[in-house]
């Protein structure tokens, strides 16, 4: 009905958990077309080393054209016009865009076993894998930048789970969000009407939570890691799939398993090569995980590793495997199903004795889950009933405007400037020998003749924004582009579930830097002239 009576793509939006629903309506454009992008140097200048960090020194924008429907570019009334001056000091800014989702409404008993359970597994995984490889890069030279890139591909995400969970570990943020929900406790158990309906909520959660962390840290560890699983017990389940088909009837089994397909089937169970450099880390890094998770006195972690962790438990289970090579493991595909399934292989083993428990395991965590999601709700309404719209809904990936002024935080032993220039980026170029990852393009190695190197480039602002926020505009009160959103500093990463305004910051690029860069270096007058006069040039 709403799509029809205003044209647009209309959807419900739950916000506060369900205590409040809105429409959005959207105009869809399906041809949009790439305009202009800079080069990989510098709209990513300094690399993964330089993330969440700042100052900084990145031409980190974009610019699509969308086109109608009758192949011509959409000349809208409706935009905002660059400004020429930027942001200047202590002038409120505000940053127009679509955040991810955060979780600032949770209660401390989900955000404990965020911080027990979910982070704490997730940032150990990425921060093992993330250092093991520069581990690799030295012990593997020649294979540095493979190791390298495959850092830098996983690099936000670390920092992303390392920092939230040190947040998460940080008892001054646990206590300003328990004294958050000791006041919202206080309202609900003095109200008799909002006690009756609500007062059970948070003991009801916290029980919920504490059912559900042993189901977790098995489930976590029962399916392999999509980051770190080794492809030895991946190897070994498809093994143990081979082995129970075998013991069915030719009819009764799959159609892989048929005898016809047997000896394609058993060659491709096992790689013709494996990376052992890459998987002997993996290895190491899943069995310490399975360990963390399980604990000491587990069965079968003490049929897995023994008293080993680490890369001596690593070594000591593949002298035990048949699946240490591909020679081996063939010769174990030759014996019978229930030899096969009755091996002594470590792996098979620990495959065997945990994929029936997941289905199981994985259906108690749904209904764990599913119940809390109507106590969730419940909180939403409660929270909309004592504030309103007082406090702001968790994001939810829908429009979102935040305002802040420049400012700078404490930080390293000193203060952070609250905008850069272009002649700091070329003092990292020069001072790292323009060296990775602070190279610039052939076309950035000597500025061109007029540009101007005190040209406003990075800016910090207290902007609250999260992550699905890159990109967002950035305007003053006259509706002014001023900046684009691109990132924001290490304190940022918290803001999941908490802002601080101390020292949380958004870290945008300046609209000066971008036109000065269209104008002079990339001399893309057209681009350039329609940002200035905000007028479309044929």
């Amino acid at each position: 009905m709403y799509n029809e009576e205003t044209g647009l793509k209309c959807q419900f939006v739950s916000l506060f958990n369900g205590g409040k629903y809105s429409i959005y309506g959207y105009k869809r454009y399906n041809d949009v077309r790439l305009v202009f992008v800079p080069e990989q140097p510098i709209a990513s200048f300094g690399g993964d080393y330089d993330n969440f960090t700042y100052p900084r020194y990145d031409l980190d924008c974009g610019f699509f054209r969308v086109y109608d429907d009758e192949d011509k570019p959409v000349n809208s009334e409706n935009f905002f016009k660059f400004s020429q001056n930027g942001v200047q000091r202590d002038e409120v800014i505000f940053s127009v865009g679509n955040p991810g989702r955060t979780n600032r409404l949770k209660t401390v008993s989900q955000l404990e076993y965020n911080r027990d359970i979910s982070y704490r597994n997730r940032a150990f995984l990425f921060d093992e894998y993330y250092n093991a490889l520069e581990s690799l890069k030295i012990e593997y030279p020649e294979r540095a930048d493979e190791f390298e890139k495959i850092r830098t591909k996983i690099g936000n995400g670390q920092k992303v789970l390392h920092y939230t969970e040190e947040g998460l570990l940080n008892p001054k943020l646990i206590a300003r969000k328990r004294d958050f929900e000791n006041k919202i406790k206080e309202k609900v158990m003095s109200d008799p009407e909002l006690k009756e309906k609500y007062g059970h909520i948070w003991e009801s959660i916290t029980n919920l939570r504490e059912e559900l962390k042993p189901i977790e840290s098995q489930l976590a560890v029962y399916r392999p890691s999509r980051l770190v699983g080794a492809k030895y017990f991946l190897i070994a389940k498809d093994i143990i799939e081979f082995a129970e088909q075998m013991k069915l009837e030719e009819e009764e089994r799959l159609p892989a398993y048929k005898t016809s397909n047997l000896d394609s089937l058993k060659n491709s169970l096992y790689p013709d090569s494996i990376d052992t450099a890459l998987e002997m880390t993996k290895l190491r890094i899943q069995l310490d995980y399975i360990k963390m998770n399980l604990g000491d006195k587990n069965l079968l972690v003490s049929a897995l590793l023994g008293n080993l962790e680490g890369k001596e438990a690593a070594d000591v289970l593949l002298k035990k495997s048949d699946l240490a090579s591909k020679e081996k493991a063939m010769e174990l595909l030759n014996k019978t199903p229930d030899e096969i399934l009755n091996s002594s292989d470590p792996f098979i083993y620990y495959v065997k004795n945990t994929k029936d428990k997941i289905q199981p395991l994985a259906k108690k965590s749904k209904e764990i889950r599913d119940t809390e999601s109507v106590l969730e709700n419940m909180l939403g309404k409660v929270l909309f009933e004592i504030y309103g719209t007082e406090i702001p809904p968790d994001a939810n990936f829908t429009l979102r405007l935040s305002d802040g002024v420049l400012k700078s935080f404490d930080y390293n032993g000193t203060k952070a400037i609250v905008k850069t220039t272009f002649y700091g980026m070329y003092n990292r170029y020069y001072g790292s020998d323009k060296t990775y990852p602070w190279n610039l393009p052939s076309r950035w190695a000597e500025p061109p003749a007029g540009f101007d190197l005190s040209t406003p480039y990075n800016f910090i602002s207290t902007n609250d924004i999260v992550g699905g926020n890159s990109g967002s505009a950035v305007i003053n009160k006259n509706a002014e582009v001023v900046g684009l959103a691109f990132d924001g500093n290490i304190a940022s990463i918290i803001g999941n579930f908490i802002y601080l305004p101390e020292d949380n910051r958004m870290v945008s690029v300046a609209s000066q830097a971008i036109l000065e860069s269209l104008e002079k270096v990339y001399k893309a007058k057209r681009l350039f002239e329609e940002l200035k006069t905000g007028k479309m040039v044929e």
